[in-house]
């Protein structure tokens, strides 16, 4: 729940226009690339 919430707080942001174009993976740091 946590990672769903810093998710969607980032795309209220005024920083998430800059995110376009992206795919935004929510897996718990499970995988980490």
């Amino acid at each position: 729940p946590q990672d769903i919430a810093n998710v969607i707080a980032f795309l209220a942001s005024g920083f998430a226009p800059h995110a376009t174009g992206t795919t935004i993976d929510i897996n718990g740091a499970s995988y980490v690339p």
